[in-house]
């Protein structure tokens, strides 16, 4: 089982926990039961997606995986594989059009 501090850390990486709910009202659930570890965070603002989980890998490069969540369907859009943590950002700012900093 992975501990909190994998999905603390990828959250330190997009910039920390308060700056994400102020810049897309984000809500972050850190994952600490998968094997891997990491993190979903919901967000508002995009049109094409409002979920992403991203999940660290042995390898120490991450999986992100864009969702489409409304109240009767969950949709996986886009699967990002092999990303380092340098790219989460721009991975994620690329595929939504937000800006997760000033």
């Amino acid at each position: 089982m992975a501990d909190r501090r994998v999905g603390e850390r990828i959250l330190e990486q997009l910039g920390g926990t308060n700056r994400l709910q102020a810049m897309i009202s984000a809500r972050c659930v850190i994952d600490d039961t998968s094997e891997d570890g990491g993190v979903t965070i919901h967000f508002k603002g995009c049109q094409k997606a409002n979920c992403v989980v991203i999940t660290l890998r042995a390898t120490d490069l991450y999986d992100v995986t864009f969702w489409k969540i409304t109240n009767t369907k969950t949709k996986e859009l886009d699967t990002f594989t092999n990303i380092y943590a340098s790219e989460l950002r721009h991975c994620i700012e690329n595929y939504t059009g937000l800006y997760l900093s000033l």
